[in-house]
């Protein structure tokens, strides 16, 4: 009777895997959109309009125009949602300088009008690359050729305001920009601060302007006056000086001495009073800088949500500070439904969801002071953990269902960074509470998930593991009729005798219950194993578009049935996780501790060094019912 039972359950099995795995075309195509890049344009494609000033006069406003400047690299990742955020926004006196055919074509077949091709003999690069590579030789060449575009532009007469390609705009910025249309500062820069001084109804120039804060020329706005045009000319000089790239150039050129420490590179003068630096290598030009809580960055936005702290109003977020990839910032962008997908992304995909628990933290932990960071950065990795370790469970329903699951929203409990924190902030900032909603990179590695996970051995593969943002259901692509289209997974009040792996019994299921809000909830054995997962699911799977799990780990807890497959996925999930960073010098002494973390994804029972969980100041990992994944 047994073996009979079990060749049972092996041949259902089998039809089901069939059923599910058969169509590997809809896996790739999952992957492909998750990757988010547009395709090569076609050759017939139309193409951008001459640089000239009638062209671009056509889109300015009261002088101004928003200029943005983009290659093919950038082009593929970011144009077409930058252009669609521009328009989103309300913002009409903008146009982007394609440096190259591709991206003229590109721009072309996409039907933008507001756009030229940059004029070649005003640049002085003309190389190119097939891939982004930070810090690289191409990398460095264009962000001078973005300078010389600009400088182009503004000889022209126009006010300037440049954004990188990589900046989100929430709200036209002429608001703030035409208040300085005449002075008494003459360019205003976005920087690399993480925080700001000015309080609650002061939406000015930032108040610590200073020649020790540190630029970035991901936005900034130069208007119109006498010496405008020495301005750049000063700044490009620097490019064949070994400088570095643009924004070194920048830092050099207005704060001098106070940028490496060079005395021959001048000195800058500080008017705190009007919130102006006079530039060190332009005497009579004046600069004052963004406030991140207006113009922001990936961690103001995300981690500090500065501009609600001070409730000030978003014009626009650069999103670094989201990790080292174009696929970090990427994804940042989805959390915040701000990149733009191909409809698509949000119509074709059957999904699964679910519940995460989250540790809650000891409470003091928004006042823990400097010298006892440790306390929270061993808090901040066990409850990071305690989340992925149930994700691990959501991943092998997905592939069990041959479905995308929608990853669902981490809490992060200390900020992620390249160097030191304090008290888990960076560099001091006063305004994070935690926990924050975590970026995807502080937990995962984004780059390597977008492109899936697939594990096979002999005979036997699973499909391909895709992902959606934890927003993905918020967002208003999505149709209404897959929002109604819900299956809740509930799991049995007790669960089966760790003996029982012969086929799930029909009596085991009970019918299907509707809920208030018109989902339907099934009530269903655990744990179970992905053939198990199939069979039950199996009169359901077609009918219901997303199918959530409540406690995915009990659900799921026997992981998949074949043991050398689940072995194969082991090795591959836990190259997904990312690591913590990083610890301050003096406490990687104190504690003999490293100053990064790595991640762990792997249930306790299959990691072998899970427990290597420092135990000080009194906080245990039992603590709380930290534990008790329920």
């Amino acid at each position: 009777m047994q073996m009979a039972a079990a060749r049972l359950r092996n041949a259902a099995a089998i039809v089901i895997l069939c059923s599910l795995f058969l169509d590997s075309t809809s896996a790739e195509g999952h992957a492909k959109w998750s990757i988010g890049q547009i395709e090569d344009p076609p050759a017939d494609a139309p193409t951008c309009a001459a640089f000239s000033k009638e062209t671009l006069s056509k889109y300015a406003e009261d002088g101004f125009l928003l200029i943005t400047v983009m290659d093919k690299i950038v082009m593929r990742k970011f144009g077409t949602s930058w252009v669609k955020n521009v328009e989103t926004s309300g913002i009409k006196y903008w146009m982007v300088a394609a440096l190259d055919p591709w991206t003229s074509r590109a721009l072309g077949h996409m039907g933008v009008k507001q756009c030229f091709n940059a004029p070649m003999d005003k640049l002085k690069y003309h190389g190119s690359s097939n891939g982004y590579q930070w810090g690289s030789h191409h990398w460095h060449m264009t962000t001078w050729n973005k300078v010389h575009l600009i400088k182009a532009v503004y000889e022209l007469g126009f006010h300037v305001i440049h954004s990188d390609t990589d900046v989100t705009w929430f709200r036209d910025p002429m608001p703030y920009f035409s208040k300085y249309k005449n002075g008494p500062v003459d360019a205003i820069f976005a920087t690399d601060a993480l925080e700001t001084q000015n309080k609650e109804g002061d939406e000015g120039l930032e108040a610590m302007t200073s020649p020790y804060i540190n630029i970035n020329t991901g936005v900034y706005f130069v208007r119109q006056w006498d010496k405008g045009v020495q301005f750049f000319e000063k700044w490009l000089s620097l490019q064949d000086k070994n400088i570095g790239h643009d924004q070194d150039g920048l830092n050099t050129l207005v704060r001098g001495v106070n940028h490496r420490g060079e005395k021959q590179q001048g000195f800058p003068k500080q008017d705190q009073a009007r919130r102006l630096v006079e530039c060190a290598q332009v005497p009579g030009a004046f600069v004052s800088f963004l406030p991140v809580s207006m113009f922001g960055n990936a961690y103001t936005y995300v981690t500090g949500r500065v501009h609600e702290k001070v409730k000030h109003p978003l014009y626009e977020v650069h999103w670094v500070w989201s990790g080292s990839t174009m696929e970090s910032k990427q994804q940042t962008m989805r959390d915040a439904m701000k990149f733009w997908d191909p409809m698509e992304y949000y119509t074709t995909p059957n999904v699964i969801t679910m519940d995460l628990w989250v540790p809650q933290p000891f409470s003091d932990y928004n006042d823990v002071k400097f010298d006892d960071t440790e306390k929270m950065i061993l808090f901040h990795i066990y409850a990071a953990n305690a989340q992925l370790r149930q994700v691990y469970y959501g991943f092998i329903a997905a592939l069990a269902l041959n479905r995308v699951i929608v990853i669902p929203k981490f809490q992060c409990y200390c900020a992620k960074n390249w160097y030191m924190t304090q008290s888990c902030h960076i560099n001091g900032e006063p305004h994070t509470t935690f926990p924050y909603d975590c970026a995807l990179s502080h937990m995962l590695r984004v780059k390597r998930l977008l492109h899936g996970l697939q594990v096979s051995h002999g005979t036997k593969k699973t499909s391909m593991l895709t992902i959606r943002e934890h927003s993905f259901l918020d967002h208003p692509n999505i149709p209404k009729e897959m929002k109604a289209s819900r299956l809740v997974l509930v799991p049995a009040d007790k669960p089966r005798d760790q003996g029982d792996t012969g086929p799930i019994s029909p009596g085991a299921l009970r019918s299907l219950e509707v809920q208030p809000d018109g989902s339907s909830k099934l009530v269903v054995p655990w744990p179970l194993d992905d053939e198990d997962l199939q069979i039950v699911l199996k009169p359901y799977v077609d009918t219901f578009r997303i199918i959530h799990f409540s406690n995915a780990t009990k659900i799921m807890g026997r992981g998949f049935h074949d043991a050398v497959l689940h072995q194969k996925f082991d090795e591959a999930v836990k190259k997904m996780t990312t690591h913590w960073c990083c610890r301050s010098p003096r406490d990687q002494e104190r504690f003999n501790a490293t100053d990064k973390v790595d991640l762990r994804i792997l249930p306790k029972e299959r990691d072998p060094q899970a427990d290597n969980y420092v135990v000080m100041y009194g906080v245990k990992p039992g603590m709380g019912g930290y534990e008790q994944v329920t």
